[in-house]
């Protein structure tokens, strides 16, 4: 795994909230950053069933340095959370694959407490190593750019994502983009946002990405989708949490 750009730091909060798409590496980024700090995932059943049922002994369990992972599955957790900062000196870091009912929670409980960050897929270039110059200081020399071009509509076909970055493969890539097609799209965003119509949903993304640099007129969609304006402006506003 590449090491990623971006920097967290805990400034004079004890904790961080890394709120990014599955798949964008928030997981693998804290383990090999934070070696010292106790590792828990609420994508356990087991430790997702102990979370709900006993929030404040669960969050005890994993010491005075901690990451919880997919805190999202059980937002009352924000709560022991709090209560470790507070009472006990606790340093947490928490990621989120959504933010759909997760920050209402996360602000309440949390406000002044942990640093909100936003971990997005990879920046073009990002699996090639540090940046070699500055988005408006120097130029980039040439055999850059050239490189650059040539990389360019794999990296519109493929996408960001890390897990894709580091395929060597172009079948192992399109595997792995309908495997998150099949998990994610179709499956947790629907539950999380209480979606029934995958048809129209799926024809609204469609439709978002070929208006991209268009002005967004919601009654489009809405026509394009065959559904009500209030329905279409409902799966857009979910797409873009």
């Amino acid at each position: 795994m590449f090491e990623r750009w971006i920097k967290f730091d805990f400034g004079v909060t004890k904790g961080v909230l890394i709120l990014g798409p599955r798949r964008s590496g928030k997981t693998t980024l804290l383990k090999g950053r934070f070696h010292d700090f106790t590792y828990s995932t609420l994508d356990d059943l087991d430790a997702l069933s102990w979370a709900d049922k006993d929030p404040k002994g669960f969050v005890q369990s994993l010491g005075s340095a901690f990451i919880i992972d997919e805190i999202q599955r059980s937002p009352r957790l924000t709560v022991a959370v709090k209560y470790a900062i507070d009472n006990l000196g606790a340093r947490a870091l928490l990621t989120g694959s959504s933010s759909i009912g997760l920050l209402d929670s996360a602000a309440d409980s949390l406000a002044g407490r942990i640093s909100l960050c936003h971990l997005p897929t990879a920046c073009w270039g990002e699996d090639a190593g540090p940046p070699q110059h500055g988005l408006l200081g120097a130029p980039a020399a040439y055999p850059v750019l050239a490189e650059g071009r040539r990389l360019l509509e794999e990296a519109i076909l493929y996408g960001q994502f890390p897990e894709i970055l580091c395929q060597t493969i172009n079948e192992s890539k399109r595997q792995i983009l309908l495997n998150y097609r099949d998990t994610y799209f179709t499956r947790d965003l629907m539950q999380m946002s209480n979606i029934e119509n995958l048809d129209a949903l799926l024809a609204i993304f469609h439709h978002l990405a070929r208006s991209i640099g268009s002005t967004l007129e919601v009654s489009n969609f809405a026509r394009e989708a065959g559904v009500s304006f209030p329905t279409a402006k409902k799966y857009l506003g979910t797409l873009l949490q």
